[in-house]
């Protein structure tokens, strides 16, 4: 039979399921109906951990978004016939996407999270949140821009650098048509 994953994080596929009278199957973090939802989820600089239907994961990942892209994968993976106890040792060798909320330590006690590259700002602005369980004294943010925001361009990247400022010690702002916008913000 034919399956639909979503993730129940995001409000606006939720929405149009319902509005569908669809039911996938739900994965998530947040969502309290998401048959694969992790419990116990603990993030370091070093990676990501949790607990999903009784099997413990650990995963060289940062952030909320990075976890919901791995549940999605779980959850195709148990969905095509993968048994879930194959999967946990499989996630703990993944790479780090590069120039994705890419965690760089320094020697000197610096934390560099390289977002050079990203797709779109609810998962830039969750990474940024996320540094809450980064215990470093200095964090460092590269980022250029999110690209193709439309109308909301300014919006977006205006909450972007609130968040920035709130959570980092610098923001390295690369050249681009936001700099300006957001340098203003910070």
């Amino acid at each position: 039979s034919n399956h639909v994953m979503a993730n129940e994080d995001s409000a606006p596929l939720v929405a149009e399921f319902k509005r569908q009278s669809l039911a996938p199957v739900w994965y998530g973090i947040h969502g309290h109906g998401a048959r694969f939802r992790p419990i116990n989820v603990a993030s370091t600089e070093t990676g990501t951990s949790f607990t999903l239907h009784g099997i413990t994961f650990t995963a060289p990942i940062f952030g909320t978004a990075a976890l919901n892209n791995l549940l999605g994968a779980i959850t195709i993976a148990v969905e095509i016939g993968m048994h879930i106890d194959e999967i946990a040792p499989l996630v703990r060798d993944l790479a780090a996407v590069s120039h994705t909320m890419e965690i760089k330590p320094t020697a000197n006690g610096a934390l560099i999270i390289d977002d050079t590259y990203n797709a779109n700002t609810e998962g830039v602005i969750a990474a940024l949140n996320d540094l809450k369980y980064v215990n470093r004294a200095k964090k460092v943010v590269v980022f250029k821009e999110v690209i193709e925001l439309g109308e909301r361009t300014n919006e977006d990247h205006i909450a972007i650098a609130k968040i920035m400022a709130k959570t980092t010690n610098y923001a390295v702002l690369l050249p681009s048509r936001m700099r300006q916008l957001m340098y203003s913000t910070l």
